[in-house]
């Protein structure tokens, strides 16, 4: 019986070994959720509430919100703009975690629940998935942590340096509570090494695409944090004319919405936070 015991826990060591991206996914994604709560602040409302306005009304304004963003006493996370209500943080992020509130808007929508923070029972889901969208976020800029390192180092450097990471720095205490910039741009740093480290093992121009997509994504969520593009820069700046050419298109393509939006309706290439 003992032995039986001992090689079930052996097969169930190598299982987790064989897959040990769902299992780290799912133990970095289960202790983020511990506290049960969002934390949310005005500085993210704007995220929180604009995929909604982005499914249910197909636009990036708040009109739909105007009843409780009167209830706010100071409402300097909006602005009015030709009578409508516009975020005045950048909208890569929203943009991006989208796709991840499409079943709740149906949810919503097929029980007839007022898309309305004066609802409490929308404020309940909307709160539910700021922070559901956020772990999700810091969730998967760890695992592409861990995979990038482990082209690097050994396996258990790896695990032990993302453990780090996920747990004893601000991607935990900060990232993934509510939908801050700070998160999405932990992602997207955590992706373009990756790609690096993947076009030094097999040159592929398509990585380059990729780190210009990315690096038109970082610039417009965070503006203040494009400096630490200065890296990735250079190793474009390095390679030859084609890998360039892909790093700018990609980057100027994705780029474009977000730099029309800023300056339709803000008369600014980046909003500044």
């Amino acid at each position: 019986m003992r032995q039986l015991g001992v090689r079930l826990f052996y097969r169930w060591i190598d299982f987790i070994k064989n897959h040990d991206l769902i299992f780290l996914f799912l133990l970095i994604t289960t202790i983020y959720y511990l506290n049960f709560r969002s934390m949310p602040s005005g500085d993210t409302l704007p995220a929180s509430l604009l995929p909604f306005s982005i499914l249910n009304q197909q636009t990036v304004f708040f009109d739909q919100f105007s009843g409780y963003i009167h209830t706010i006493k100071v409402p300097y996370m909006f602005s009015v703009h030709g009578g409508h209500y516009l975020s005045q943080y950048p909208l890569v992020l929203p943009v991006i975690v989208t796709p991840l509130y499409i079943l709740p808007t149906l949810f919503l929508n097929f029980f007839h629940i007022p898309i309305d923070m004066l609802n409490p029972s929308f404020k309940i889901i909307c709160y539910s998935m700021d922070k559901i969208a956020a772990s999700f976020i810091a969730t998967l800029s760890a695992i592409f942590l861990y995979v990038t390192l482990k082209n690097i180092f050994s396996e258990k450097i790896s695990l032990l340096c993302t453990l780090i990471y996920a747990f004893a720095t601000n991607t935990w205490a900060i990232s993934s509570q509510t939908l801050w910039q700070h998160g999405a741009v932990e992602l997207f740093l955590v992706i373009l090494i990756y790609l690096v480290v993947m076009n030094e093992k097999h040159e592929n121009q398509h990585n380059f695409l990729m780190m210009g997509l990315l690096s038109g994504l970082l610039i417009f969520c965070r503006p203040i944090d494009s400096i630490l593009l200065l890296p990735i820069i250079y190793y474009v700046f390095i390679h030859g004319k084609m890998e360039k050419f892909y790093y700018l298109c990609a980057l100027i393509l994705v780029s474009l919405p977000f730099a029309a939006y800023n300056l339709y309706f803000f008369n600014n290439l980046f909003v500044i936070i």
